[in-house]
């Protein structure tokens, strides 16, 4: 019989957690298809707003978290999340 160690069970529950939680954020509406902005989703990274890419349904394709509340910054055509 295999024993597979608690600590190791823990972790790989808080790695599929984490996943999950990050995989909700795309696909949530956005305002301009194809370009880039500065957001905030409910319960998400904290309250920190993220970066992310609006693609050309109006959905999130790809985000970046930012750790701070006013790191996202938005320089027209850019956005970055500077701490």
């Amino acid at each position: 019989m295999k024993f597979i160690s608690l600590n190791t069970m823990i972790i790989s529950v808080a790695a599929i957690a984490v996943t999950a939680t990050a995989l909700q954020i795309i696909g949530f509406h956005c305002k301009d298809p194809n370009n880039v902005e500065c957001g905030w989703a409910p319960d998400f990274n904290s309250g920190y707003p993220i970066y992310v890419y609006c693609g050309p349904d109006g959905t999130v394709t790809s985000y970046i978290n930012c750790t701070c509340s006013s790191c996202c910054l938005l320089n027209d055509p850019y956005v970055t999340c500077d701490g």
